[in-house]
């Protein structure tokens, strides 16, 4: 037992400032991902399980309901596959593997992110524009929310940027 125990402080002396510094890290950005699956999960359910009675969802045509109803599933269903991604980062044959595995995944998963995202909001700007009469105030406040929006995925693409060069450079830590 003794044997043991002198081997466990050795390894903890042994480790790298790049190996320790590695794991608070990693656990705040994937912490931050998960927040943000998991709120933008809350939301999209329950505007999902909504729409048709506060949005007058059984007034607009079928096919705008299923291409919302679709939009916002594949939202949720990317937002399930990236909490359960986050759950299984380390699945190499060592860190350094892992982490480029990750750095990887982490990179589609963002830019899946964004699109899905830009596609969501067309589905439900499309929803609500749809049968209404455009005047020249409606125009303005569609091309303000537009910019708003641009804006909002621009940032959400800065923010995956930033997650993936934080990863990044743990990973330039461990070499």
């Amino acid at each position: 037992m003794d044997e043991l125990k002198s081997a466990w402080n050795e390894a903890n002396k042994n480790m790298s400032p790049a190996t320790a510094t590695w794991e608070p890290r990693e656990q705040k950005v994937t912490r931050q991902i998960k927040r943000q699956l998991i709120i933008e999960s809350i939301a999209w359910t329950a505007l999902l399980l909504v729409f048709r009675d506060i949005f007058d969802g059984d007034e607009k045509p079928l096919y705008l309901n299923v291409i919302l109803a679709s939009a916002v599933l594949f939202m949720l269903a990317h937002n399930v596959s990236g909490l359960l991604a986050a759950r299984n980062l380390i699945n190499g044959t060592d860190l350094k593997a892992s982490l480029h595995r990750y750095v990887r995944r982490l990179q589609v998963f963002g830019a899946v992110a964004v699109l899905g995202r830009a596609l969501g909001v067309a589905a439900l700007l499309w929803f609500f524009c749809a049968g209404m009469t455009f005047n020249a105030t409606k125009y303005w406040l569609l091309a303000g929310a537009l910019v708003v929006i641009g804006v909002q995925l621009f940032l959400l693409g800065r923010l995956w940027a930033a997650r993936v060069t934080r990863i990044r450079a743990a990973l330039s830590d461990l070499q």
